[in-house]
């Protein structure tokens, strides 16, 4: 099923490249349009839906399941859900038959009860087993089969030994009187107990196949739900249930269309930051080993993620192999911060001079002529200093390169004498 990832062939020449199979034809699977925005499935691809309503997508992602199972009967359609519960799940496909005028289907039994039954069932069935074999035996020994020591047992009262002390070259110890008859009590009780294993095994198959005779026909058979609980997303139990046989299908898996799966919720998968980054990569992963059409439903409306384009974080990922990228307006959008400039209030160039409040800037200029007078003076007199150094060095005879040994330049006494 599906068609053999380029990327497992690490070596190939140009022509090996040309030589590959085509994939098959990108068609339009599903295309929802409605008054916030419109979705456009494509065949063997990933599209991205964001949405910040995460109810709204559950009931656009059992509408969206139901229409590709009803009109692609080949192809095995999954709805993966990682967010709604019962009663919004419901909801959500009452609605979805309503809409394409669908009867509803048959409630099926669920097998949970029927196990608890089942265990409340093996309880009387051991129950009935015990109250046989004492009333035909005496007794009852729950541990047959187990190793036991050669001495006498509560558990085993059938049995007769006898404690011989030592004398002479023999030694003491216990002594098994009624070996053969013993081990004939054994068998019978096993016995016992194997018919009445074998008639519980019967009574439950019986059970089993009136249940399964009971079941509703589906409707659609290549319709499956796979339900993940909470922050619970194994892609290895999801790939093998999808390759599993399905006794509803009328042929192989291997033999049927490329399966199309359906996630109503991304982030509600895992909720941690690995965890969303492992079931990035593990979509890309499925999806190109076996042709998956996947269609994944996200809260984040974020504006840089754009189909062919990669961007931050693991939406990012998925967005650089996506085919389509689909955005259902929020009500609020325009209450959300975001990094594009278009939902940002425009702002202006603010000079220096503007931050000034009124009669400020005279009093900032005199402090600047203040100011440069003052650093014109201390130049002037570090100027001073230095020819009267230099003239000092040249009367002692110093070369060139030592006239300005012992210079510094002027402390802050100094500066302060000048300015005073």
């Amino acid at each position: 099923m599906g068609l053999t990832p380029i990327r497992l062939q690490r070596v190939m020449s140009i022509e090996k490249l040309f030589g590959l199979t085509d994939p098959p034809p990108v068609r339009s699977l599903y295309s929802y349009e409605g008054l916030k925005g419109k979705i456009d499935v494509q065949s063997e691809s990933i599209t991205m839906v964001l949405s910040r309503d995460v109810r709204a997508n559950v009931r656009i992602g059992a509408q969206m399941v139901l229409t590709i199972a009803r009109e692609n009967p080949e192809r095995d359609v999954w709805y993966i859900n990682t967010y709604a519960g019962v009663a919004l799940m419901k909801d959500a496909f009452r609605e979805a038959l309503e809409n394409a005028a669908m009867p509803m289907p048959m409630p099926e039994p669920d097998t949970a009860l029927e196990e608890e039954v089942e265990e409340a069932e093996e309880e009387e069935s051991q129950e009935a087993v015990r109250a046989r074999i004492i009333a035909r035996h005496g007794y009852y020994a729950p541990f047959l089969e187990t190793w036991r020591e050669n001495k006498p047992h509560p558990s085993r009262p059938w049995e007769k030994w006898e404690y011989r002390e030592p004398s002479g070259n023999q030694n003491g110890g216990w002594v098994f009187l009624n070996r053969e008859e013993s081990k004939q009590i054994e068998q019978d009780m096993l016995a016992e107990k194997a018919a009445a294993k074998a008639e519980h095994a019967a009574a439950r198959a019986a059970r089993y196949a009136a249940i399964e005779a009971a079941k509703p026909k589906p409707a659609l058979p290549n319709l499956h739900l796979f339900d993940v609980p909470l922050g619970q997303w194994d892609a290895e139990k999801l790939a093998g249930t999808i390759n599993a046989p399905h006794p509803l299908t009328p042929s192989p898996c291997w033999e049927r269309g490329n399966p199309v799966l359906i996630i109503n919720s991304f982030e509600y998968a895992p909720l941690n930051r690995n965890g969303k980054w492992r079931m990035a990569r593990e979509i890309l992963e499925l999806q190109q080993a076996m042709s998956l059409t996947v269609v994944v439903f996200s809260h984040e409306m974020r504006v840089d993620l754009e189909a062919g384009l990669p961007g931050r974080g693991s939406l990012g990922l998925l967005s650089g192999q996506a085919g389509t990228v689909a955005r259902l307006a929020d009500p609020f959008e325009h209450l959300i911060r975001s990094r594009k400039p278009r939902n940002q209030p425009e702002r202006g160039t603010v000079h220096e001079a503007q931050m000034l409040a009124p009669g400020e800037e005279e009093s900032e200029k005199d402090a600047e002529e203040d100011l440069s007078e003052v650093s014109q003076m201390a130049v002037i007199a570090s100027r001073a200093k230095h020819d009267e150094a230099i003239s000092a060095t040249q009367s002692l005879g110093l070369r060139g390169g030592d006239c300005f040994v012992g210079l510094r330049p002027p402390r802050n006494d100094d500066f302060d004498k000048l300015t005073l």
